[in-house]
């Protein structure tokens, strides 16, 4: 989760340095938080409640990185379970093949949810 603050002066969006889950968390560090724009250099103190969260770089990758695990491990198990020399029956042992592709999704969806549903908990949560 990436969280910005849109600059007063420049119109600009920067990143924040500090991290929260949600704005409550801000409350702790108080009213004194003082950031410095990285675009026009101007230092502010932030406002709460203008902070917004945003999701990660990596969530639009991990669809291709479980498809990429999920190919190396079918190749991989393919080519190594053999029976008395002669290659395994695909619809013999088709469930482990579909489990071989179910478990890392499901391993990319929960985490694409989790940061999906931290993204919409901030944004939500107003102080």
């Amino acid at each position: 989760m990436i969280l910005e603050y849109k600059c007063n002066s420049c119109n600009q969006y920067f990143k924040i340095k500090n991290s929260a889950k949600d704005r409550g968390e801000f409350n702790f560090y108080g009213n004194e938080m003082i950031e410095e724009c990285s675009f026009c250099s101007l230092e502010e103190n932030l406002d709460i409640n203008k902070i917004v969260a945003k999701e990660g770089k990596w969530v639009k990758y991990i669809y291709i990185l479980a498809l990429l695990i999920s190919l190396i491990a079918l190749y991989i198990t393919f080519n190594s379970v053999t029976s008395e020399g002669v290659k395994i029956h695909l619809r013999r042992y088709s469930f482990v093949f579909g489990l071989i592709f179910v478990v890392p999704f499901s391993i990319a969806a929960n985490l694409v949810n989790s940061e999906k549903k931290a993204v919409k908990r901030f944004n939500r949560y107003y102080v």
